[in-house]
Parts: structure tokens; sequence; C-alpha cells
């Protein structure tokens, strides 16, 4: 019988002690608790030794626990480095490459183009992660990720793609109910749905838009961006869509305040896995489906949905000028 600890367990623990909880943990790996309990049994049975204090409220590494995981982390950066060497003199686009994304995006956005890219890369399999934790693009959570910030590990690279311009939208179901809005404030008294999303960054809002919704009672809350806009599509009220919704759904309307939340999104990937050509595909073509030059609703400027799509605006303060 060998005498070498199996990886897969050292994996484990430092997911725990990366989570912070064995349900933690079970989220990030894709496991079950149970599982991950009984490997980190057999692992402390196997060394003798308690890695970690277990409480209700978590789990805490003992001393020895720490030095246990410091060595793991060594032992896989070391892994992590002999697979991005070997893989990068790999020159077939081929294999499996894991893109993180918000579930809004990689849906309505990114899922009708995945056709063209499978048929352009047939050998490459795309695997789209859209949970709420950005993974970690050094451990090999993932190859590729999008996020709303360039914040990034040491050894990553964030690359600019583009711009998102939040904007309210509405449908004409929903108008023809409850009648259109004559201003801003006559807005506020409508039913508004809201996405809960940490990648959205609220503290980089502008002010006035930060005191706007303060002022809202929302009808709906939700962190999936589905169930999001297919309430809006369904008639259930007003909702923040970046423009380019206009392009997805022409029956929806854009209801202009003269107000927008703009949002700058990277990708992000390490430094050692740009040169895999699987890799290099990817981002290729994550840049062109995003290309603002291709596409106007991802500039810097904003730029009317009236410029690039059939739907309907109505002005509040027009629709004011109208009543009078």
């Amino acid at each position: 019988m060998s005498n070498l600890l199996d990886w897969s367990d050292l994996e484990i623990a430092l997911a725990i002690a990366e989570a912070g909880s064995l349900s933690g943990a079970a989220i990030a790996l894709g496991k079950q608790q149970p599982t991950i309990s009984t490997r980190l049994n057999q692992l402390e049975g196997r060394l003798g030794v308690k890695l970690f204090i277990r409480s209700r409220s978590g789990t805490k590494l003992t001393t020895i626990g720490r030095e246990v995981i410091e060595k793991a982390k060594i032992m896989q950066i070391t892994a992590l480095e002999i697979e991005r060497s070997t893989q990068g003199k790999n020159s077939q686009e081929e294999g499996i490459v894991t893109f993180h994304c918000t579930d809004g995006l990689a849906t309505y956005w990114i899922a009708p183009k995945l056709a063209d890219f499978l048929i352009a890369y047939p050998n490459i399999n795309l695997e789209i992660d859209t949970g709420e934790n950005p993974p970690s693009v050094n451990s090999n959570q993932a190859d590729l990720m999008l996020q709303f910030d360039d914040a990034k590990e040491m050894d990553a690279i964030a690359v600019p793609v583009g711009w998102l311009h939040y904007i309210p939208f509405t449908t004409k179901e929903y108008l023809n109910k409850c009648g259109a809005p004559n201003d801003v404030y006559d807005a506020l008294k409508l039913r508004h749905l809201k996405l809960r999303n940490a990648q959205h960054r609220r503290e980089s809002w502008d002010p006035s838009i930060i005191s706007m919704d303060e002022l809202i009672t929302y009808s709906m809350t939700t962190n999936n961006s589905s169930v999001y806009f297919e309430a809006l599509r369904a008639g259930a009220g007003i909702a923040f869509l970046p423009s380019m919704f206009a392009t997805i759904d022409s029956n929806i309307v854009y209801i202009d305040f003269g107000i927008s939340v703009k949002l700058q999104f990277w990708i992000v990937y390490n430094r050692g896995l740009r040169k895999i050509a699987k890799n290099k595909a990817v981002l290729k073509w994550l840049k062109s489906i995003f290309s603002p030059s291709k596409h106007p609703y991802f500039r810097q400027e904003f730029i009317c949905p009236t410029e690039f799509s059939a739907v309907e605006v109505i002005r509040p303060t027009e629709q004011q000028m109208k009543s009078k």
C-alpha cells in the first residue's frame, strides 16, 4: 500500500481553509458536504493530527493545520506550474476551458453565440460557470473570468473589454395597466424589480442614482438575472438592465429619465495561461462578441437604444407636456 498522501484530499483541505467551512468547500468543489467531511476525517486520521477546529460558525485552522496548508499551497502552485508549462507547448486548440461569467451575460449574450464558436472550435469543451463567488484564476478554478473591476490576483492579467449601461426598462403591457410616468418622482410610485448582484459595485454609482434607489420600494428582489428579466418581460414592473437587452426583446420599453449606471468590465486570466492555444481561442472569441466597435452598447459613451434596435422609448418629461 502506498504511503503517499492523496493530493485530492489536500485539495479538499485547501478548499475548507479558503472557504472557512465544510459547506463552503462543498459548494466551491461541487461536492456533497458529507463527502467533504468524510475525506477530511480520512486525511486527519492518516496524518494523526487535527487540521481544523470545527464549530457551528465554521472551521478554524489549528497550528499544525496552518503548517500543512502552507505546504499544500506550495504543492498546488508547483502542480499548476507543471500543468501550464506542458499545456503551453500544446499548439492544438483542444481541451477544456473554464470561463466564469455573471448569469445574465452568460444566458442572454454568450449562450446564443455558442453555436458559431463550437463550429469554429469543435475540439474545445467550454465550461461556463455562473456562480456568485468569483473563482481564482491562479488555483485552476477558472481559466478566464469576466468581472466588473480590474482587481486581480498576483500573476494574473486583467484586460479591459467594454462597458455596460444599465437603464430602466418596462413593457407596453405594464404601461397600459398602470400608465406611463410623467416624471422620475411619478415613476417611483410604480412597481420596481431589483437584481442583487455583488459584482454590480453599487459604490461606483452616481450619488443621484443611489438616492433614487433608496427611495424605491421594490416589489421583487432576486439574485438571478433570468428571473429578473423574465419577470420584466411578463409585465411585472420596471427593471434596470444593460442597454444591449433592447436587441434581445423589442417588446420592452426604454423609459428615458436621462440616467444610466455605467459599469466597465474586464476579462481576467492567469499570466501563465495566455500562450495556451485553447485559452487564446476562447479569449479571442470573447473579445469579438463583446467588441465595442461591432456592438455600440458596449462603448464607454452611452448610445440610445433607438440607434441599434427597434425598441420603443418614452420620455417622462414629454409625457408631462402632453398631459397639460
